[in-house]
């Protein structure tokens, strides 16, 4: 169990709600490797197996999932996990590579829903923070501040997106798709990308 370090009981509760409704998103497609086995070389293809692992959020009680476009493509199935250890096949049913954003619709009922909030007030400074799947650990919590904000990002298609929230809270592949909430709990933003390395 997570403790929240969020003013108020109310608020903590939010960000509870917002955290059971993070999803454990794994995806499963076919691979080409070429194989060198006593000095003959040979390709294949292999079936059905895990290409990745990412983290969404339920946002309809009719079990619409949202997340990155690029946790998703190439997937040839989908699988969500809940926090309260339910399981649903997916399917993609929306997606816009030039914002990295996708729908996944999943047939469930009580389903957990994460509230969304509003990013046009945030400020320099105020507290976020990020749910997710972090290297295949599941329903992980960091907390940060907003670093900057209008942000210009390129998508993985190459598109421009502009108006990005820039955090310093901690994310790792896995976190993309998961949500960027507020201190309130409210969800303002989607976990897409991670800048690493330095300039010298």
């Amino acid at each position: 169990t997570a403790v929240l370090l969020i003013p108020g009981r109310a608020a903590a509760e939010r960000a509870r709600s917002a955290a059971d409704a993070t999803v454990f998103i794994r995806l499963i497609g076919s691979v080409h490797a070429d194989i060198e086995e006593n000095g003959v070389k040979r390709s294949e293809d292999f079936e059905r197996v895990e290409i990745g692992t990412g983290s969404g959020f339920v946002i309809s009680p009719f079990g619409y999932v949202l997340t990155n476009e690029h946790v998703v493509d190439n997937a040839q199935s989908i699988t969500v996990g809940l926090v309260d250890g339910r399981h649903f096949n997916g399917k993609v049913v929306g997606s816009d590579s030039g914002f990295d954003v996708a729908v996944i619709k999943i047939d469930g009922s009580n389903l957990p829903m994460a509230q969304l909030g509003n990013s046009s007030s945030l400020q320099v400074g105020q507290d976020v923070i990020a749910i997710g799947n972090p290297f295949g650990f599941d329903h992980t919590l960091t907390t940060g501040i907003v670093s900057a904000l209008q942000r210009n990002l390129q998508a993985p298609d190459g598109a421009a997106i502009s108006g990005a929230i820039q955090t310093d809270a901690a994310l790792n592949p896995g976190n993309s798709g998961g949500p960027l909430l507020d201190a309130s709990g409210k969800v303002i933003g989607v976990n897409s990308q991670i800048q690493t390395g330095s300039a010298n």
